[in-house]
C-alpha cells in the first residue's frame, strides 16, 4: 500500500512532460516576434505575420504530438502503480486473499482499461484546447502590437514585451469552464493552464483508479464495507453535504445497505458525483474493511482545525501559481532578449519564493516544490 505522499507523486513524470510542452509552446510563440524587426507594427508586418499563422499551427501540432507520444508509456505506468495503491498485503493475507491473483481478475483489467481510456480522452481535450489557445495567444499579441504601435501608445518593442508578459502570466490554456455562482446564478469563465489541467486530471485519475480497484476487489471477494481515509485540509462546504469532504472522511461505510453503525457509502459520500468521493481533485482513498475483524485506523480530525488548514492550503496554492507565472515571464523575456524583463521576473521569483518559505515555516506546512515548477 502506498502512503498519501507516495500516491500524490505518481503523476510527476506526466506532469513534467506537459510542463515541458507548455513552455515549448510559449517559447515558440515568443520567438516569432523579434523585438528588433525594422517594420514591426506596420501594416506590411501585420499581413506577413498573418501569413505565418499556418506555420505556427503546424509547429504547434508537432510539439504536442512529440510530448503526447512520450506521455503514453507514463500514463500506463502511473495507473498500474495506482491500481495497487490502496491494498495492504498483510490485511489481504489475513483475509485469505492473494494480491497478485486478485489483480489479474477480469474486473481489475476492465478497471485499469477504463481509467486509461478515460485519461487519454481527457488529454486529447487538453491538447485540442492548447492548440486553440496558442492560436489565440499569437493573434492577441499580433493585433495588440499592431494597434498600439500604429496609434503611438507604445513602441513595437515595448508593446511586444508587454503582450508577451501577459501571455506568460496566463500560460497556454488546457481547459476552459463555465462556473455558476449558486447564490446569484452569475456565470464566470474559468481558464486552466495546461499544467493546471494536467495536474488536476492526473491526480483525479490516480485516486479514481485506486478507488475503483478497491470497489472491484470488494465485489470479487464479497466485501461489503469500506473505510475512507482522512486528511487535514479536506474540502469544506456549508451548503452541500456531498461536497463537504471534511464531514464524511475518516469513517466506515457499507457498500450495499446501511446500519446504525455504518451508513451507506454512496448516500453519505456522494460517490459518482463530481463533487463527492473520488470526484474531481478528491484525494480521499477507500480501503477494504471487515466489520468485527478490522479496526478503524483513520484519524478523526477536528472540523474547525480542518477548515483553518484548508484556508492555508488555498493561500499556498495561490502563491505557487504566482511563482509559476513569474517563471514563465522570465523564460519569455530570455527568449525575447528582454534583459530588463528577465531581471524583473528573476527578482520577483526570488521575492515570491522567500514569501512562500516564510509562509510555510510560519504555518508548519510542507513546501511542495513541484507545484512551483514550469518545466523539468
Amino acid at each position: 500500500m502506498l502512503t498519501d505522499e507516495e500516491i500524490n507523486y505518481l503523476n510527476r513524470e506526466i506532469l513534467a512532460i506537459y510542463q515541458d510542452m507548455e513552455l515549448d509552446l510559449i517559447i515558440d510563440i515568443a520567438r516569432r516576434f523579434d523585438t528588433y524587426e525594422k517594420i514591426g507594427g506596420s501594416l506590411e508586418w501585420h499581413l506577413k505575420k498573418l501569413d505565418e499563422l499556418g506555420a505556427l499551427n503546424r509547429e504547434t501540432v508537432r510539439i504536442i504530438a512529440r510530448y503526447s507520444t512520450r506521455s503514453e508509456k507514463a500514463i500506463r505506468k502511473m495507473l498500474k502503480e495506482a491500481s495497487f495503491a490502496n491494498f495492504d498485503r498483510k490485511t489481504l493475507d489475513r483475509a485469505g486473499i492473494d494480491l497478485e491473483t486478485m489483480m489479474q481478475s477480469p474486473a481489475m483489467a476492465a478497471t485499469f482499461e477504463h481509467s486509461y481510456q478515460e485519461l487519454k480522452e481527457s488529454f486529447k481535450m487538453i491538447q485540442t484546447a492548447a492548440q486553440e489557445s496558442v492560436r489565440q495567444s499569437y493573434m492577441t499579441i499580433l493585433n495588440t502590437a499592431y494597434l498600439e504601435t500604429v496609434s503611438g501608445v507604445y513602441s513595437y518593442g515595448q508593446s511586444i514585451s508587454r503582450a508577451m508578459q501577459k501571455m506568460a502570466n496566463k500560460g497556454i490554456y488546457g481547459a476552459t469552464y463555465k462556473r455558476s455562482n449558486p447564490l446569484t446564478g452569475e456565470e464566470k469563465i474559468i481558464h486552466y493552464s495546461i499544467e493546471a489541467a494536467v495536474r488536476r486530471d492526473t491526480l483525479t485519475a490516480v485516486h479514481q483508479t485506486a478507488n475503483r480497484a478497491v470497489l472491484a476487489a470488494a465485489e470479487d471477494n464479497g466485501v461489503n464495507a469500506l473505510e475512507i481515509s482522512s486528511h487535514l485540509g479536506a474540502r469544506v462546504s456549508d451548503t452541500n453535504p456531498i461536497a463537504n469532504h471534511a464531514g464524511w472522511q475518516g469513517k466506515v461505510y457499507l457498500i450495499e445497505g446501511s446500519s446504525e453503525e455504518y451508513p451507506n457509502f454512496v448516500e453519505s459520500t456522494g460517490y459518482g458525483d463530481i463533487q463527492g468521493f473520488a470526484g474531481v481533485n478528491c484525494r480521499h482513498r477507500a480501503f477494504l474493511f471487515w466489520p468485527g475483524i478490522s479496526k478503524p485506523g483513520q484519524a478523526q480530525i477536528d472540523l474547525q482545525e480542518n477548515r483553518e488548514r484548508r484556508e492555508l492550503l488555498d493561500q499556498q496554492r495561490a502563491m505557487e501559481r504566482t511563482i509559476r507565472q513569474y517563471k514563465r515571464r522570465r523564460a519569455v523575456a530570455e527568449q525575447c532578449n528582454d534583459l530588463e524583463g528577465f531581471e524583473k521576473a528573476s527578482l520577483k521569483v526570488k521575492e515570491k519564493q522567500k514569501q512562500i518559505i516564510q509562509f510555510c515555516d510560519e504555518h508548519n506546512l510542507p513546501r511542495e516544490f513541484e507545484r512551483e515548477q514550469i518545466a523539468s
